[in-house]
């Protein structure tokens, strides 16, 4: 169970950094249609 859970917390942090890094790309994907 620990070691199921362990597995299961790291899964939800991939997510959420890469969800971070999503919203960051469109942020920056944004700024570039703006500037150009």
């Amino acid at each position: 169970m620990d070691l199921q859970s362990a597995n299961l917390q790291s899964k939800d942090k991939i997510i959420a950094l890469s969800g971070r890094d999503l919203k960051l790309s469109s942020i920056v994907a944004l700024l570039e249609l703006e500037l150009f």
